[in-house]
């Protein structure tokens, strides 16, 4: 059946390519998604999201920003209610459920940043105080580092928190304009709290960049910032336009002591500084972002690749000389898959997802052991994390990126002859 177009006969032509494979679709499926079990708790919870009408994702392309900004927000109130009513607790099920919906949510980086960082760098008596709310969504949080002046060059920060002992508090300033906070998600608009990254300095002396707990807005007052902080969104973007990445400064804003995450290093009283831990565990967060970036990678590279497949097994471009003639008296048409370019394309990135795949659950494994290690003081696996994940970060995405575009080439097919063979060149 000729079909140039996806229409009522696309099902026919994929469930034809389907029964042609020499494996086990449903066994493949089982060993990706770890079994029968937790692939029916996956479709369960996915199942959850698309029959619910304001999880539609396809109406964002003709909204404005701030439609586009309102919607995530709506989104996102709902994502909490269906993770509440159906008791998920897992990060890896949540990430799924956020990714599923096309859009980056307002509790996309409170639950991928800020609630990791309770849960790995404050001390017991913080979690009892703020893990409980931050996990039941009473609060919201983002992750702040990046400023104007710096970002992965952590070192460089210049917001700084110095430790008042008169006041027993921290007093938290951007003392430049470098020093500006620039680029973190949903700081714009809608988080009531950040994890603050900061340089500490205590009896005159500077002991570099540690995590603090800051406020930042009062939601019984409309969100308004509290005093001393100066917020905003940086506004439209090429990307992204449902996040509200934003801007802070902050004039000399005072927290209790008590806000420096305290599971690894301690301030006491008199201002004398103690470290608990390896230096390098405050940088727990970004290494757990970076691994999770892989997975992330794989996942939108096979969607990708998955996407470019298919409509290639569907979509029908010239007379294929080994078929029947038709109706019509001509050959009928060959699947655009069949072409050697195509595929020497399309394979190729499709067995990058799948390297992609295992390197993401390596690298989880590899967080999770370090994690463990650290726990019990042994930080004999952090420097291999923090240089594996980085590599893998700035590699898996860069070659993500680059087979977005090559995918994207293989739908060039056209009518004209004189491209029928460039379909992955031009």
């Amino acid at each position: 059946m000729p079909l140039n177009t996806p229409g009522k006969g696309a099902g026919v032509a994929l469930d034809a390519e389907r029964a042609g494979a020499s494996f086990s679709t449903q066994e493949l499926m089982d060993h990706l998604y770890g079994g029968q079990k937790s692939l029916a708790r996956r479709r369960m919870l996915l199942a959850a999201l698309e029959n619910d009408p304001v999880m539609r994702k396809w109406d964002g392309i003709f909204q404005s920003r701030s439609e586009r900004l309102r919607r995530a927000r709506e989104k996102g109130a709902a994502l909490v209610g269906h993770i509440k009513r159906l008791q998920v607790t897992d990060g890896t099920e949540i990430a799924l459920m956020q990714s599923h919906l096309g859009d980056l949510l307002p509790s996309e980086l409170h639950r991928s940043m800020f609630v990791p960082t309770l849960l790995s760098q404050a001390s017991d008596e913080q979690q009892k105080e703020w893990l409980g709310v931050a996990q039941d969504y009473k609060i919201l949080g983002t992750y702040v580092q990046t400023e104007l002046g710096h970002g992965s060059f952590v070192r460089g920060l210049e917001t700084t928190a110095t430790f008042d002992p008169e006041t027993d508090e921290f007093v938290c300033h951007s003392p430049t304009l470098t020093s500006t906070k620039w680029w973190p998600g949903n700081l714009g608009q809608v988080t009531t709290h950040c994890i603050l990254m900061a340089k500490l300095v205590s009896n005159g002396v500077d002991h570099g960049v540690h995590a603090f707990l800051m406020p930042l807005r009062d939601p019984k007052a409309g969100y308004k910032a509290l005093p001393g902080r100066t917020l905003g969104d940086i506004g439209p973007k090429v990307g992204y336009e449902s996040n509200d990445n934003g801007f802070a400064r902050f004039d000399h804003v005072r927290i209790p002591r008590r806000f420096l995450m305290a599971r690894y290093v301690r301030v006491n009283r008199d201002g004398s500084y103690e470290r608990l831990g390896h230096p390098k565990a405050a940088y727990g967060t970004m290494v757990f972002v970076r691994s999770m970036i892989v997975i992330y990678a794989a996942r939108y590279l096979a969607m990708g690749v998955t996407i470019a497949v298919r409509y290639s097994a569907v979509r029908r471009q010239f007379p294929d000389p080994a078929a029947g003639k038709g109706a019509s008296g001509v050959n009928a048409e060959m699947a655009v898959l069949n072409y050697q370019p195509q595929q020497h394309t399309l394979f190729a990135l499709l067995a990058t997802a799948f390297a992609f795949h295992y390197t993401g659950l390596r690298m989880r494994r590899l967080y999770e052991a370090n994690r463990s290690n650290l726990a019990k003081g042994d930080s004999s696996l952090l420097a291999e994390l923090h240089a594996t994940s980085s590599g893998l970060k700035a590699y898996t995405t860069t070659a993500t990126g680059t087979a977005a575009c090559a995918a994207s080439r293989t739908y060039g097919w056209t009518t004209s002859p004189r491209r029928r063979t460039r379909a992955t060149t031009w």
